[in-house]
């Protein structure tokens, strides 16, 4: 093959890949927007764990039994747009998934990352509910919607204070870490010599007969 023929075929191959990501994310949005119900939108969810579909139902049964309130807002959502609805459901069963694979070796940070995620739904919810109460009849729902604000205020308060103090936790365990890591490099710099003796010996096969 001439160098005119090779370069031709490699610029034809890199016009041709970008086409094919965008094929198939297109191909994804058909297939989201064409969901019409709540069952449907389970499954488009549960495909994207491929093979691993005995752990996607423990995790929709997970999501199912913490997040009732998010999933009658998916259920409406679905009408409007069907795309976003399916969209917000992989995204919440992706960070259920993940939080479940902590749950046996780290229950405490499970825990944590469940009360937050429950409250960042929660004033996400309150926050729909307020623009839908305005969109209906501003002046008509004026109570309802003070009453719900301030509901929002209060677990957005709940939420930064949470998140506030996760940051902190993790911060101290950064510093025991930190000084840890301190300790472990001023031991080697008091046992340089005797660190650099022994990988000499090693690398030049010398060994002490330390034998009793």
């Amino acid at each position: 093959m001439d160098i005119k023929k090779l370069m031709a075929l490699i610029l034809c191959v890199g016009l041709l890949a970008p086409m094919s990501l965008n094929a198939e994310d297109e191909k994804d949005d058909d297939g989201a927007r064409a969901v019409k119900t709540m069952e449907q939108a389970w499954k488009a969810a549960m495909d994207h764990f491929g093979d691993e579909q005995d752990n996607a139902r423990k995790v929709v049964d997970f999501y199912k039994a913490n997040f009732a309130e998010k999933i009658k807002f998916l259920e409406k959502e679905l009408k409007d747009d069907p795309a976003e609805a399916v969209s917000e459901l992989i995204g919440d069963l992706s960070e259920c998934n993940e939080m479940l694979g902590m749950k046996d070796d780290n229950p405490e940070e499970f825990r944590k990352r469940l009360e937050y995620m429950k409250l960042e739904v929660k004033t996400d919810l309150l926050g729909e509910k307020i623009q839908d109460l305005k969109e209906k009849d501003a002046g008509k729902n004026k109570d309802e919607i003070e009453k719900t604000e301030k509901e929002l205020k209060g677990e957005l308060n709940r939420l930064f204070d949470t998140k506030l103090q996760n940051e902190k936790e993790e911060l101290k365990n950064l510093e025991n870490d930190l000084e840890k890591l301190r300790q472990h490099i001023k031991q080697r710099e008091e046992k340089r010599d005797k660190i650099i003796d022994k990988k000499f010996k090693d690398l030049t096969g010398v060994e002490e007969n330390l034998e009793f």
